[in-house]
């Protein structure tokens, strides 16, 4: 999985690095995480998108998205997934054909399992 955890330097008072000259100016910092988090972001949704067709394992979570009603659960790369089963799932690796991505998450079907 593709992501960015974007952190500007900030000075702690007492080290070396606070006491050096040439500190980068803070609109200079703001752009380059403003940046890094647009390249993230688009990384992030080109894997997404590379993953449907692929069956991937998801450890379901014991408790359904509020909005869709939705199982929901986490690929072993770290990225949400929504698809439709039974509770039995819950609690358990199920593996998933991922069939499409939106807002953020990837959206698919258990593939054997009683699925």
């Amino acid at each position: 999985m593709t992501y960015l955890q974007v952190f500007s330097y900030s000075p702690r008072r007492g080290t070396p690095a606070a006491e050096r000259p040439d500190q980068v100016d803070p609109q200079v910092k703001k752009e380059r995480s403003k940046r890094l988090r647009s390249l993230g972001e688009a990384k992030r949704r080109a894997f997404m998108a590379d993953q449907i067709g692929r069956t991937v394992p998801v450890l379901v979570e014991t408790t359904r998205d509020r909005g869709s009603g939705l199982l929901k659960g986490w690929s072993d790369t770290y990225v949400k997934v929504h698809l439709d089963g039974p509770d039995a799932w819950m609690g358990r690796v199920v593996p998933v054909e991922v069939a499409a991505h939106a807002d953020g998450h990837l959206e698919g079907a258990g593939v054997g399992q009683g699925a």
